[in-house]
């Protein structure tokens, strides 16, 4: 250093360093000189020892205190949390240290279709960022709820019944046919009588006035003229469905449009002609069920079992024959370019020639539906999942979607657009491109459900969590995806789900986390007696019963599968299942008790008072009076599930069956679905039914 330097750093009042000169080189003796006991001069933190740091003022100090900050991410959603200063990027990284007493700022992402709804514990607010000066020598946790957000749905749509299509949207009927208007109006049709209108954005279920299924739809004009089982013919026009007379009982399975009429094709290879708005029978030249109905020009082709195909150029039909169509199942019939276009059930396409030549298809899809658009053919039906096939030529064949998570049924179009339907609702767009969903909502089999005063709870197959907020229903999957069996709500912020392997979760307001069961049996029902005092009963006379955040796995009495349990107060718990096997807990320990006279599995518990539960055993529902059993026997197929509020009592079953007891006999409700059915729950103002392809249905009491 030099010697004016050091004057004047003297003059200053400042300390000098102290230092040992070996060399050239200066290196710090580190801490505090030995003989000066000076603290030793720095650089950068390298230079000092122990652990110190290069201060300010470029002497070695004790490192300032810090503080671990931890990130925990809750809720539906997802997204990121930053911090700044850096060490937190959560994300991969979810604590870091950070110096006491100075300022941090955490900062929220929400991936898309979440929200950043709000921070809890360590920070308050509900704005995306949260400063905070930690003071006290202690960690810090601060937590960020990630929320669903609301998802775009259609809203849900009501059917002459006065049922609710909760999930899926629009409505989660099997659609079999689609026809588009010059317009771009949409009409699909399907099981119970479903009509689906679409006009722009707009979708509405009308009233068809039947509840037979409809498996045809073709566009005569203006008109749609639509065809289904027993016979039914109808047209619709301007949103309104009108029936018309057949004069036949057999199923008409397609239809298409024939000049300003329509030709109708069916089982027992019944052929039907409309002129104008009357109906009558071609005589048909086959006995076979005619599954596809067709145009080429003015001439008719129909297809169907055992390789059949008919045509009509005229007033008479003629057999058309070829070695390719063998036995096949043929299905559908299109026009391309002056020839015509068969398709097979069993992944076949023929182009007509002599002879006709197979142009599709390697992957062998079941095709259900074929037409001819302005983007050229286009056939629907299914592979491992459901399948779209397109071809501009009728040589060149091209898959834009396969192994979709419905199968496809119809197919149609008008200028410039075509739309493909088929299971829970599904209906899809396409313009070109991409082929885009118009429906929402999942279509995993639902096994349970269970009411609030605000809404509801639904769990099932593949990890399936569903809730509903507000006017929409917001669906997670469980991580691992177990198959859930059993659901009890305690409120709008507290449910409980139970599954395989001992798997049981609790939604606590804002996300599903699982809770340590004790038990590696599967658990079947669960039961809610309060606020954090659950039971849950499974395979092998399994019970677990979670108190306070404790599970604690116990015997039922038995070691049949325990199937369903339910309580009429916190020490009056029933449990039963396999072979008519019932328990009863009575404030200690589960014991068997006189079960009905069945040896059939029951499957579901309702009761609210102790002379009054109810059982769902096949076919059969038994009451306990509190003394026997009496039996009832609603239905000729097996029930599912009961549930009651107050004076009503409610069963369900396979193919959408609802009957409810009104004090002397169950009587059977038109649900407007043929979905099977496994849940039911009540609330003070709602009934709401669950089952297959995510059926979740909703009544107003």
């Amino acid at each position: 250093m030099s010697t004016w330097v050091r004057k004047l750093v003297l003059s200053l009042g400042w300390q000098l360093p102290t230092v040992v000169i070996l060399g050239s080189a200066l290196v710090s003796a580190g801490g505090c000189d030995t003989q000066t006991k000076q603290a030793i001069g720095c650089n950068t933190n390298a230079d000092c020892p122990g652990g110190q740091v290069c201060g300010m003022t470029g002497q070695c100090i004790p490192p300032p205190k810090t503080i671990v900050v931890s990130i925990t991410k809750l809720g539906d959603g997802a997204g990121s949390v930053t911090s700044q200063p850096a060490g937190i990027d959560c994300g991969a990284t979810c604590s870091g240290s950070f110096e006491l007493g100075k300022p941090i700022t955490l900062t929220a992402t929400p991936q898309s279709g979440s929200t950043a709804s709000g921070w809890s514990i360590g920070c308050t607010g509900t704005a995306p960022t949260c400063t905070f000066t930690p003071t006290q020598d202690e960690p810090v946790q601060v937590a960020m709820n990630f929320a669903v957000q609301a998802p775009i749905q259609p809203p849900a749509l009501c059917n002459a019944q006065s049922f609710c299509w909760e999930n899926p949207r629009p409505q989660g009927n099997l659609l079999n046919d689609v026809a588009v208007l010059p317009s771009g109006e949409v009409w699909a049709v399907g099981q119970v009588g479903t009509v689906v209108r679409r006009v722009g954005t707009t979708q509405s279920l009308l009233s068809s006035g039947t509840i037979q299924n409809l498996t045809g739809a073709a566009v005569v004009g203006t008109d749609v003229v639509m065809v289904g089982t027993s016979g039914t013919v109808m047209r619709g026009s301007g949103g309104v469905v009108t029936g018309e007379t057949s004069g036949i009982l057999q199923d008409l399975l397609d239809v298409t449009a024939a000049g300003t009429g329509a030709v109708a094709v069916g089982v027992g290879g019944k052929i039907l002609r409309r002129n104008g708005i009357a109906w009558s029978s071609d005589a048909s030249i086959t006995t076979q069920t005619l599954r596809g109905v067709g145009m080429n020009g003015t001439e008719i082709y129909a297809v169907g079992d055992n390789g059949t195909v008919v045509a009509n150029s005229g007033s008479s039909w003629r057999t058309v024959t070829d070695a390719q169509f063998g036995s096949k199942p043929l299905s559908a019939v299109a026009a391309l370019a002056g020839s015509t276009f068969v398709a097979a059930q069993q992944g076949d396409i023929f182009r007509q020639g002599t002879p006709w030549s197979r142009v599709c298809c390697v992957n062998l899809p079941d095709i259900r539906s074929m037409i001819s658009s302005s983007f050229g053919l286009i056939a629907v039906g299914s592979t491992v999942g459901g399948a779209i096939l397109q071809s501009s030529d009728g040589s060149t064949w091209t898959t834009p979607i396969d192994g979709a998570q419905t199968l496809f049924y119809g197919v149609g179009a008008t200028t410039g657009e075509a739309w493909a339907v088929g299971d829970s609702g599904a209906m899809l767009q396409y313009k070109g491109g991409a082929w885009s969903p118009q429906t929402s909502g999942s279509t995993r089999l639902l096994r349970a459900i269970s009411g609030t005063a605000q809404g509801y709870f639904a769990v099932g197959q593949s990890g399936a969590l569903l809730r509903s907020v507000s006017t929409s229903v917001l669906s997670s999957t469980a991580p691992l995806a177990p198959d859930f069996a059993g659901v009890s709500a305690v409120s709008s912020t507290e449910a409980w789900a139970v599954g395989d392997a001992g798997t049981i979760y609790r939604f606590d307001g804002s996300a599903w986390n699982k809770v340590t069961s004790g038990t590696g049996s599967t658990l079947r029902g669960v039961w809610a007696a309060g606020p954090d005092d659950v039971w849950a009963a499974g395979d092998a006379g399994t019970i677990v019963h979670v108190k306070n955040g404790s599970a604690t796995a116990m015997s039922g009495g038995t070691t049949q599968n325990l199937l369903t349990v339910w309580g009429t107060g916190p020490n009056d718990i029933w449990a039963a299942g396999a072979a008519g096997a019932v328990v009863r807990y009575t404030g200690t320990s589960f014991a068997p008790v006189t079960g009905p006279a069945t040896s059939k599995a029951i499957t579901s518990i309702w009761g609210n008072l102790s002379s009054n539960v109810w059982m769902v055993a096949g076919p059969d529902v038994f009451v306990w009076n509190g003394n026997n059993y009496q039996k009832y026997t609603p239905s000729g197929t097996d029930l599912a599930a009961v549930a009651g509020y107050g004076a009503d009592l409610y069963v369900v079953g396979t193919k959408g069956q609802l009957h409810r007891y009104s004090g002397g006999n169950f009587s059977l409700i038109e649900t407007g679905t043929r979905n099977n059915l496994y849940a039911v729950a009540l609330s003070a103002t709602t009934l709401w039914l669950a089952g297959d392809n995510g059926t979740i249905l909703s009544k107003a009491r």
